[in-house]
């Protein structure tokens, strides 16, 4: 569930929202989920098969809506990329 809550927050952070007190909070929650997703993903190697893709794509700006990570978020994302290369679940070519 927190999974799919995750990639639903995903496709809505991809689409560039605008700044607002809502968007805030989403921003919040998404940067939770990453961090939680990220701790489970050794647990869930098939359901998380594609989150360093999607991680590597906030950073870069990849999968369509060509807007990068900025502030928070993106070193939320730095930081449990990190964490995933320290725990094995992906190699640093990834």
């Amino acid at each position: 569930t927190q999974y799919n809550h995750y990639t639903s927050l995903l496709r809505v952070y991809s689409l560039g929202q605008s700044s607002s007190t809502a968007n805030d909070k989403n921003e919040d929650l998404f940067e939770e989920l990453i961090t939680f997703v990220c701790q489970v993903a050794q647990c869930y190697p098939d359901d998380t098969k594609d989150l360093p893709a999607q991680l590597r794509g906030l950073l870069l700006g990849e999968g369509g809506s060509g807007g990068v990570a900025r502030g928070e978020i993106r070193r939320t994302v730095v930081k449990n990329l990190v964490m995933l290369r320290n725990k094995d679940v992906i190699d640093s070519i990834e």
